[in-house]
């Protein structure tokens, strides 16, 4: 709750009595810090931000001496990052690309948020695509941490914020934030959207949503909050105008469907390259398919670190769960819409078949992250911070030196 001004008795004595109302002592998750007048919710993010992207880029140019034939730019648009840059720098193919009769890898997986944020950089004289990218990342990462401590600092104060910040940044799949990957521009847009849904600002949140859902399919779980937030809106509060959110949501993504389909000619041709060429699909079963194999077959890597993103995600729904507000009100709101965001994307990378639940995915449950950083703290939270940013350093270390791990 905000600080009251001292006064005199009458006015004064009432804003502290009503300071101390029950429905505001028993919210468990609420502190209701306002952010101070100083600049520590730009100057805190930044830093840690800066830290320890300073930090994994001196392990990616240690490992790049490890392995032969790689550089620098090498390194950091590997994987999915060269499909990126290759979006960004040639488009989409105007047909669905086959290779003996049977549709191939390209550019139609991957959608259109970050290539077209790349390309408007890279139109400046004298910029590389490749150094467009670079701006582009750095740039939504300072984003996503800022906007990560103004939700946790309004939630609960500027030490949480702090912290939840820190959990952010040297969780083990904050390692894609060294790479050229869509996962920043997607928080930026999902916590601006979840930000919005708090104030009730339906238009920013469906716009928010909207881009969101041109960066990536992950992106849908926006869609999710958006309707629930409008539903409780509407049933709570009769606003029929936060129906405006849920329906300017899946913008992005109907809009590059829509563009693909008058473009190839193939209404299929997203679902067609995302199965056949990728060989991406949802099978429920995938998980126990994991743990056979890697029972079958010890020491894959990529195997054994899916396992382990997929415990580390059940503990930390479990922590969400445990800090569900006692009242139902504001705050049980956002709970549930930050919960939802989790479990979708989570459940989405759960299901898919070659996916699973990498540390970036488990990253993308950012709400989980935020709550771990708001309950631990002291010997506590300096032992998670250590050894998170050691599990960082190895998955970075792993990803460049080797291809036995896959981003």
């Amino acid at each position: 709750m905000r600080d009251q001004p001292r006064g005199s008795r009458g006015e004064g004595s009432k804003l502290s009595t009503e300071a101390a109302a029950p429905t505001t002592r028993n919210r468990p998750l609420h502190a209701r810090a306002t952010r101070r007048s100083s600049k520590a919710w730009l100057i805190w993010p930044v830093a840690t931000l800066a830290v320890t992207r300073l930090a994994a880029l001196a392990v990616i140019v240690l490992a790049t001496h490890r392995r032969s034939g790689v550089d620098l730019k090498a390194a950091m648009s590997t994987w999915d990052g060269s499909w990126y840059l290759r979006a960004a720098q040639h488009g989409w193919p105007s047909h669905v690309p086959m290779v003996a009769g049977h549709v191939t890898q390209s550019t139609i997986a991957f959608f259109p948020g970050l290539p077209l944020a790349i390309r408007a950089v890279a139109w400046i004289p004298g910029i590389s695509f490749f150094a467009a990218a670079m701006i582009v990342e750095v740039a939504f990462q300072i984003s996503t941490v800022v906007l990560v401590w103004v939700l946790a600092a309004d939630l609960w104060g500027d030490e949480a914020a702090r912290r939840a910040v820190v959990v952010l940044c040297v969780f083990p799949g904050a390692f894609i934030f060294s790479l050229i990957y869509s996962e920043p521009l997607l928080f930026t847009c999902a916590l601006g959207c979840l930000l919005a849904l708090r104030k009730h600002r339906w238009l920013v949140a469906g716009i928010a949503a909207g881009l969101g859902t041109a960066v990536t399919p992950t992106g849908v779980a926006l869609v999710a909050c958006c309707a629930l937030a409008s539903a409780v809106a509407i049933g709570r509060r009769r606003e029929w105008r936060s129906v405006i959110a849920p329906v300017l949501a899946p913008a992005g993504i109907v809009g590059y469907l829509l563009y693909l389909t008058a473009s190839t000619g193939d209404l299929h041709a997203w679902t067609a390259t995302e199965r056949q060429g990728w060989g991406e699909q949802i099978v429920p079963s995938t998980f126990l398919q994991t743990l056979r194999i890697a029972v079958h077959h010890h020491g894959q890597i990529d195997l054994l670190v899916t396992i382990a993103g997929t415990g580390v995600a059940v503990v930390l729904v479990g922590l969400m769960l445990l800090s569900r507000p006692s009242h139902f009100d504001d705050l049980t709101e956002w709970w549930a819409q930050m919960l939802l965001w989790s479990l979708v994307v989570l459940g989405l990378a759960f299901v898919s078949n070659i996916l699973g639940l990498r540390p970036r995915f488990v990253l993308t449950a950012f709400p989980l992250l935020m709550v771990l950083g708001w309950r631990l703290k002291g010997v506590a939270f300096a032992l998670l911070s250590a050894g998170s940013f050691a599990g960082l350093v190895w998955l970075l270390w792993t990803t460049v030196t080797s291809l036995r791990l896959v981003p």
